[in-house]
C-alpha cells in the first residue's frame, strides 16, 4: 500500500518539475544581468587559490588586470 503512494507522490513531484521547467524555458537574461555572479565566483575562488579576494572590476584606476571573456562574449577585466 505504501509503494502505491510513494509512486503517486513520485510521479506528481514530476510533473510539478516538468511544468515549472517548461514555464519560460527558453528565456534567460540579458546580457551583462549576471556580471555579479561571476563576481562573486571570481572573488570566491582568488580566496582559495591566493588566501585574497580578489575579483573582477570594469574601471580603468586598476592597472593590474587580465582580460577574460566568458563563452557567451562577455569581457571581464580581472
Amino acid at each position: 500500500m505504501k509503494k502505491w503512494y510513494v509512486g503517486i507522490i513520485l510521479i506528481c513531484i514530476l510533473l510539478l518539475g516538468f511544468f515549472l521547467r517548461k514555464h519560460d524555458f527558453l528565456t534567460w537574461p540579458r546580457e551583462g544581468a549576471t556580471f555579479d555572479e561571476f563576481a562573486w565566483t571570481f572573488q570566491g575562488l582568488s580566496i582559495w587559490e591566493k588566501g585574497i579576494p580578489t575579483s573582477w572590476s570594469p574601471h580603468a584606476a586598476y592597472k593590474n588586470k587580465v582580460e577574460y571573456v566568458n563563452p557567451q562574449g562577455a569581457h571581464f577585466r580581472l
